[in-house]
């Protein structure tokens, strides 16, 4: 219940915040998931992986999408790992794409990815 009521919150303040993608929670010491439309997956992999490589080599992180395995959810999230420095250059990189187009905001059944 107590999950339910975290992920409803994490749903909500994604579908509130001006830029798209500008969430993003600790996985663990050295990683962070950043939530973002999946509409956006596609822009953020680029053709043939470039976009997602060139943040890759900019950055120092590690980048790779994460979504859950459930790919009818309206979200899905991006692993960055990497030193901290290196994964807010990707988050900055990340959150820049998304944010130049608009998307619908999650269903409800976006909590499962949490």
């Amino acid at each position: 219940e107590a999950r339910d009521e975290t992920c409803l919150a994490l749903v909500s303040e994604v579908a509130a915040v001006a830029a798209p993608g500008a969430l993003t929670t600790p996985v663990d010491d050295d990683t962070e998931r950043l939530v973002v439309p999946r509409q956006a997956v596609g822009r953020v992999i680029g053709k043939r992986g470039a976009t997602i490589q060139g943040i890759e080599r900019n950055s120092g992180a590690r980048v790779r999408v994460d979504d859950g395995g459930d790919r009818s959810s309206d979200i899905a999230g991006i692993l960055i790992a990497g030193a901290p420095d290196q994964r807010a250059q990707a988050v900055e990189a990340i959150t820049d794409i998304v944010s130049r187009s608009r998307y619908p905001p999650p269903r409800k059944d976006a909590m499962d990815l949490c």
